[in-house]
């Protein structure tokens, strides 16, 4: 059995523990494969632009030197601690209601995805890059919702 994560965020978003330090806590625990997964957020509205502001999002400019320097420190996990670490990003739609909202992880994102297109751009932009995608937080939904959740985490 592997332990894995893949749902991690550092200080490039919202995240209060810097990369390497992160690489090395989960190093230390013995996990096998993790996937460094910082929020990109929608910056259309006054949400957005707040994250924007304070540095709580992974941006078109900061991308680059974001996936470098994660796959500098999956090189140093690999040698150090025999840990796979995968590049990802959480889109981040964010809105007033939960209805409009939505959070996706892309894992093994190789080109930068604007959190500002539409679903359905986003799933073919990541399946373009051959990455995959998984839907954060399935259980946050509406009181008028009527979709089952399965939560694999509870057998």
């Amino acid at each position: 059995m592997l332990l894995c994560d893949f749902h991690i965020h550092t200080t490039y978003s919202d995240g209060s523990v810097e990369l390497r330090k992160v690489i090395d806590l989960y190093g230390q625990a013995g996990f096998d494969v993790i996937a460094i997964t910082d929020h990109v957020v929608n910056g259309d509205n006054a949400m957005g632009k707040l994250a924007h502001r304070f540095k709580y999002s992974v941006t078109v400019d900061n991308f680059d030197s974001y996936i470098s320097h994660v796959k500098e420190e999956a090189k140093r996990a690999q040698d150090k601690y025999d840990m796979l670490v995968i590049p990802g990003i959480e889109i981040t739609k964010n809105h007033l209601t939960s209805d409009n909202s939505a959070h996706m992880l892309i894992i093994d994102v190789q080109e930068f995805i604007p959190a500002c297109i539409s679903y359905e751009e986003i799933f073919l932009e990541a399946r373009k890059q051959n990455a995959l995608t998984i839907a954060c937080h399935p259980h946050y939904m509406s009181a008028k919702s009527d979709r089952d959740t399965l939560f694999l985490w509870n057998n």
